[in-house]
């Protein structure tokens, strides 16, 4: 599900997964950074809880819903190019 422009969610029961749309990652230069919540922070709906950083500049992560972080991806946090790799994946 596409959301906030940029970003698309994923819904399994009360799981969502959250991830960068391939369309706006094609828009940017290299992945050099990215920066993600920790496991058990609360997040608010909407909110800015990541960052991703490029040769051209950076893109905000959005929190779809109210909730706790259960799991973040650890491998995009030593090689975010994997992000472009497979964004759905």
């Amino acid at each position: 599900i596409p959301y906030m422009g940029h970003q698309w969610i994923s819904v399994e029961g009360d799981i969502l997964t959250v991830g960068v749309m391939e369309e706006a990652l094609e828009e940017l230069d290299d992945i050099t950074k990215i920066d993600l919540p920790t496991e058990n922070d609360s997040v608010e709906k909407d909110e800015i809880c990541g960052e991703l950083e490029t040769k051209d500049g950076s893109l905000n992560i959005y929190a779809p819903v109210e909730g706790t972080i259960l799991e973040v991806n650890s491998a995009v946090l030593d090689n975010p190019e994997l992000i472009s790799e497979d964004p759905y994946g």
